[in-house]
């Protein structure tokens, strides 16, 4: 999934600025995949296991009302 994404969000920056993009979307990924797992055996010793599923869905939501927000300010037909 990771080049299905990558495509889809190369859409989104301008020519001039791709690389930067894409470079700063790259390291954001790999950032979360190494904090993610850190992050939710914390949440796991600091409570429970199964705190783990509501703590990633709460994140999970964030994330997209984020990413939400993001994309009503930036469009590809406007680059």
């Amino acid at each position: 999934s990771m080049p299905l994404i990558q495509s889809a969000l190369s859409g989104f920056a301008p020519m001039a600025h791709r690389a930067g993009f894409m470079t700063l979307s790259s390291t954001a990924m790999r950032l979360g995949q190494t904090l993610g797992p850190m992050a939710m055996t914390l949440v796991a010793a600091l409570a429970t296991p199964l705190a783990v599923y509501p703590v990633g869905l709460a994140m999970a939501l964030a994330m997209f009302a984020l990413l939400s927000l993001a994309l009503r300010r930036v469009r590809p037909d406007q680059a």
